[in-house]
């Protein structure tokens, strides 16, 4: 019996591990999706963002297969009807959320993003009731954690804004000053894993511990939507 329980334990976290991973795999197919369409190629080699996803796509283990499909979905002779779709939200104590999503049906889209507003404290704005809190960057993934000497020195190149995840930097730049800061990137031989077009908040709006619980689950329950591909918010965690 306790072989048994054991096997279906073991049974449990596999399929757990497996719904984890085809999840990621969406949201890459979307990332490959919007990068072929926005960088106007389906080769990588010419498509500097589409070289970028694929890789990224490549470092989670995602089947050569699946690549080739989310590149068809805008090039293919079968290719779907996808649009990009921006929303505009507003969450807890009156933070900013802009929710990009690529999908098939627009409507199926919307209506998902609203309810999951409606159950956690969020409500949908009219287009540019949330985006003028917002300035457009290009978001920039490094797989390594930088020095404050290359931040000092990347600020003049564009730089607006970074901060560190686990392992990694997040680097926010002017897009019209992303050719400096990229080209240096290269020489310095960082590894870029992730770059696409995104916002950064002007003014961030300040959260208590409450507040900011609130938004992060809300945040979660947006992310968990399969059309959805990025989210920016401006809300901030305020120190104790």
């Amino acid at each position: 019996m306790s072989g048994h329980s054991k096997w279906a334990t073991i049974k449990h976290k596999k399929e757990a591990q497996d719904a984890k991973r085809g999840k990621i795999f969406t949201k890459l197919s979307r990332m490959i999706s919007i990068a072929a369409r926005e960088g106007g190629s389906p080769d990588p080699e010419t498509n500097y963002k589409l070289r970028l996803a694929v890789e990224q796509a490549k470092k989670a283990n995602m089947p050569l297969e699946k690549i080739k499909k989310a590149v068809d979905r805008v090039y293919g002779k079968d290719k779907d009807k996808i649009e990009s779709v921006t929303l505009e939200v507003f969450g807890p104590a009156g933070v900013g959320i802009i929710v990009q999503g690529l999908t098939d049906n627009r409507r199926r889209f919307v209506g998902e993003v609203k309810n999951v507003l409606g159950k956690h404290g969020g409500s949908l704005g009219q287009s540019g009731a949330v985006s003028y809190m917002f300035e457009e960057v290009v978001v920039i993934e490094i797989d390594k954690k930088v020095t404050d000497e290359e931040i000092l020195e990347w600020s003049e190149l564009g730089l607006v804004d970074f901060h560190f995840g686990e392992g990694k930097t997040i680097l926010y730049v002017k897009p019209d000053q992303l050719s400096n800061l990229r080209e240096k990137l290269v020489q310095t031989g960082y590894p870029l894993s992730k770059e696409q077009l995104g916002f950064l908040a002007k003014n961030p709006i300040h959260l208590d511990e409450k507040e900011w619980l609130r938004l992060v689950n809300l945040l979660e329950q947006l992310e968990i939507i399969n059309d959805v591909y990025a989210l920016y918010h401006s809300g901030v965690e305020q120190e104790q």
